[in-house]
């Protein structure tokens, strides 16, 4: 509030001002006639401090002043006297409208300065300091305010900026809406808003306009795209949804269909939403060159990138650009249409303004091979995240040695526990780790991790345990997809056995309580327990401890509460069935521990307490955890309980609901349930009796054609074959019952050389050889501290498959890869011998006058003599 004395002292001020300055060109002006070239130094130095201040052009000499009341600019250097009197009378205009306030109107409309010393209406979202620090006010201030929601709280931000005037707001501004948005919204998951939505997708269409102008520095351009990932992971609707692709399947050939729609006009949110996709491929674009030319120590045009905007830039594109296939697989997922069960009306509706691409090939094509070529989204997405791989693994000597104090060998070792965490979930999320750049983060993300494990102290004074499992994670999910990375996981998960944990082969931890993970969140045991699946890592000790620990927690009740992301200690009923897959991956049973026995009963037991006389689907049990439980019992062999009995008959009876609903199912869940029902038709009856024939006719009639898709013989498999060949062993190779060699027999054969040329039977002897490589056992530990390498285990998937195989009348021989390897390539004669014992081929084998090879049982220890 302004009292009468300050605005009478403010006015006094100004006229005060403008008389004085009027006074001193007045006078110079009287002095030297009408030119100004005689002014002495120290008089047009004492005028200059009171005129505002001209600038300067290239030489020198200072730029013309334009009239700052009237708006007209001034071309010729020399100030005529004449021009004095034209202020004059807008002295008494300017005084009454200050008095009357109109001179703050007049004011709204602002103008800037430019280096040619004119002025012109300023650019929208270019506001100088001054008026951005205004607008920065009001959207603190909109941040401070405490409102009902944390969404409410959200709009106002972007309200308050969304309200002020363009030319008012910089591109700071809209950084800083976006940031305290996302703040705003907290760590708890909540639904969708659609006015949170549309006041996002006008914010973002700001940002757009100054993303392509360049207008954001380095930081504000990492503050961007976390902005948005952490609205995106709230609400899914902010980018264009993508077409799923259907699988198409005939007598001779497969394919994959994409339906679009023929109408290519779109709605006002779908084109925001285009544009946000284009705004976040325009950020990923200009990062890259920034630490593209960071990497090079060229002249950047702005400023490096610091390694926790990395990080941020990392964590945000993991979000934004998800991988499509998960871990392992060539395609991604896809869904088979249930297509008998719609009426002809149905499908026309259905199909109306519809255009389908459909793309064909026969069952021998190789799926990879076929691939497209990736997206621009998905191109500008490898190259940062290659980017940021070259730069974090570069040593900060080669950028900047004065500054590299720590004296680290990378930038790694400067980042903390909870950036190496991020860094490694973002790669993994993105499914980048086929590059070098990338190979060699992760790389040495789990050397570095490893060496502050080893070294201890306040090395580990800010290591979360959430941290660890999610490095553990991380490199679990993307070795599959790069076996190089594997071996610095496990020399990794031994550290954090031995090092971090402290545990012995009897599974006690050293100098601890009987339950050393007992402070760890269920999050953090559930992302362990799949980095050791999907790495096919066999640490018993760890993998008994985080089992003991889930029996414990699975007996205190499940969580309910969805949008907790806190250190929680009772598990998702989703978590209890990712725990069961591990345990069915790894087949770890009573043999390998008791911890391991009664989980299958515990985890049934688990579901039908929460979920009640509720179905599972309401509890969190989708199609993907529903197919993974079945699948599980049946692997484990543990559906004896009626517990397990009921959770199969309701997974089978929710999966055939769904499926007739939605017209369609994942082709991936429908093989695991045809798996299941095969083998529990006969096994446990009981379990399936009530599952419709309509359904299983589909299982099995989906299961078959994958059954027939083109496979590639691997070189120890066409080794194996060439053998065969040698000693005379009629054989089928690559099977339609997926099997690796197929030999069928005569009707009472001794030996296996004794074929028959015939199609397969019930009168003939069937054998299924099976080649099992490295992915079908645990991985084999040739590092192992103690002893001798411990000799793998077979897999879960793998003893599934030789069951369905004898139940369908087969006798399965296997021949492991860590067997037939010991044996030279040169040594033919050597290899023969083996399939003859491992085959019984052979009553005696001949390889010259001398040298005859007679059948011996093979040995228990199934040694050769190049062991």
């Amino acid at each position: 509030m302004v009292g009468p004395f300050h605005e009478r002292r403010r006015s006094f001020g100004l006229v005060l001002s403008l008389l004085l300055g009027l006074f001193c060109q007045a006078n110079s002006l009287a002095s030297t006639g009408s030119s100004t070239k005689s002014i002495p130094n120290q008089q047009q130095d004492a005028s200059a401090s009171l005129l505002p201040e001209r600038p300067k052009s290239g030489n020198g000499r200072r730029k013309p002043l334009a009239n700052k009341y009237e708006g007209n600019q001034t071309n010729n250097e020399s100030n005529n006297i004449a021009s004095i009197p034209t202020t004059l009378p807008r002295l008494s205009e300017l005084m009454t409208q200050h008095k009357s306030g109109e001179g703050e109107k007049s004011n709204k409309v602002r103008k800037q300065k430019f280096s040619n010393g004119g002025y012109q209406r300023r650019q929208p979202w270019q506001a100088d300091f001054k008026t951005s620090i205004r607008t920065q006010g009001r959207i603190k201030k909109a941040f401070s305010i405490r409102y009902k929601t944390r969404t409410s709280k959200a709009k106002g931000i972007l309200n308050a900026l969304l309200s002020t005037k363009s030319t008012n707001v910089n591109a700071a501004n809209v950084i800083c809406a976006l940031t305290y948005s996302a703040k705003a919204m907290g760590t708890h998951k909540m639904e969708a808003d659609p006015e949170l939505r549309s006041l996002l997708l006008q914010t973002t269409d700001i940002l757009n306009e100054i993303v392509k102008r360049r207008l954001l520095n380095t930081r504000q351009l990492c503050n961007a795209c976390w902005a948005i990932a952490k609205h995106y992971d709230r609400d899914r609707n902010l980018l264009p949804s993508q077409p799923e692709a259907v699988a198409l399947s005939s007598e001779h050939a497969v394919g994959t269909a994409v339906a679009l729609k023929l109408d290519e006009s779109k709605t006002k949110t779908e084109l925001q939403q285009a544009r946000l996709d284009e705004t976040i491929d325009e950020i990923a674009v200009q990062l890259t060159e920034i630490l593209n030319e960071f990497d090079t120590e060229g002249s950047a045009s702005r400023a490096p990138a610091k390694i926790g905007e990395i990080c941020m830039a990392s964590w945000a594109f993991g979000k934004l650009r998800h991988r499509k296939t998960p871990p392992g697989w060539q395609v991604p997922p896809q869904i088979g249409r249930v297509s008998n069960l719609n009426s002809e009306a149905d499908r026309v509706a259905m199909t109306k303004d519809i255009i389908t691409f459909e793309r064909w090939g026969s069952f021998g094509s190789n799926d990879s091979e076929s691939e497209d070529e990736g997206s621009f989204a998905e191109e500008v997405a490898h190259d940062l995240f290659d980017a940021i791989g070259a730069t974090l693994c570069q040593s900060p000597d080669a950028v900047d040695a004065k500054h590299n104090v720590s004296g680290a060998q990378t930038f790694l070792e400067e980042c903390s526990w909870s950036e190496l965490a991020n860094v490694g979930w973002s790669f993994a999320s993105h499914g980048s780790c086929k590059s070098a750049e990338s190979e060699m983060l992760l790389l040495n993300l789990a050397r570095e991790a490893r060496r502050r494990l080893r070294i201890g102290g306040s090395l580990l004074d800010d290591l979360q345990t959430r941290d660890l499992a999610q490095l553990l994670w991380s490199l679990g999910t993307l070795q599959a997809d790069n076996f190089r990375l594997a071996d610095g996981l496990v020399f990794l998960v031994e550290d954090v056995t031995n090092e971090y944990l402290r545990l012995d082969a009897r599974r006690t931890s050293f100098g601890r309580s009987v339950r050393p993970l007992r402070r760890w969140s269920c999050a953090d045991l559930v992302q362990v327990v799949l980095s050791l699946a999907h790495a096919r890592i066999d640490e018993i000790p760890l993998l008994k401890v985080i089992y003991e620990e889930s029996s414990y927690r699975l007996m205190e009740g499940s969580h309910t509460d969805s949008g907790n992301f806190g250190d929680r200690r009772l598990f998702y009923p989703w978590e209890a069935s990712v725990l069961l897959w591990a345990q069915a991956r790894l087949y770890l049973t009573g043999a390998q521990g008791v911890e391991f026995e009664d989980f299958p009963s515990e985890v049934t037991n688990f579901l039908l307490r929460t979920a009640g006389k509720q179905s599972l689907q309401s509890v969190g049990i989708g199609p993907q955890e529903q197919a993974n439980i079945v699948w599980s019992l049946t692997v484990l062999e543990n559906h004896q309980s009626p517990d397990s009995i009921e959770v199969i008959r309701r997974v089978f009876s929710e999966a055939a609901e769904a499926c007739r609903d939605n017209q369609s199912i994942q082709l991936e869940h429908a093989h695991q349930l045809w798996q299941a029902y095969f083998l529990l038709e006969e096994e446990r009856p009981e379990a399936v009796e009530d599952v419709p024939s309509w359904f299983t006719e589909y299982l099995e009639g989906k299961w078959n054609l994958e059954k027939s898709r083109g496979k590639l013989s691997s070189a120890r498999h066409r080794s194996l074959s060439q053998c065969l060949q040698l000693m005379g062993v009629d054989h089928y190779n690559e099977h339609d019952e997926d099997i690796d060699v197929a030999i069928v027999l005569k009707r009472n054969a001794v030996w296996t050389h004794q074929t028959n040329d015939e199609e397969i039977s019930s009168d003939n002897v069937s054998v299924a050889v099976e080649f099992d490589g490295p992915n079908h056992f645990t991985r084999e530990r040739e590092h192992a501290s103690k002893g001798q390498p411990e000799k793998p285990r077979t897999l879960g998937h793998t003893v599934l498959k030789y069951r369905l195989l004898k139940k369908q009348g087969w006798a399965v021989v296997r021949v492991p890869y860590f067997e037939f390897d010991r044996i030279p390539f040169w040594a033919s004669m050597e290899r023969q011998r083996y399939l003859q014992r491992k085959l019984k081929t052979h009553a005696n084998i001949k390889f010259s006058e001398v040298d005859v090879s007679e059948y011996k049982a093979m040995s228990p220890d199934r040694k050769s003599r190049f062991d």
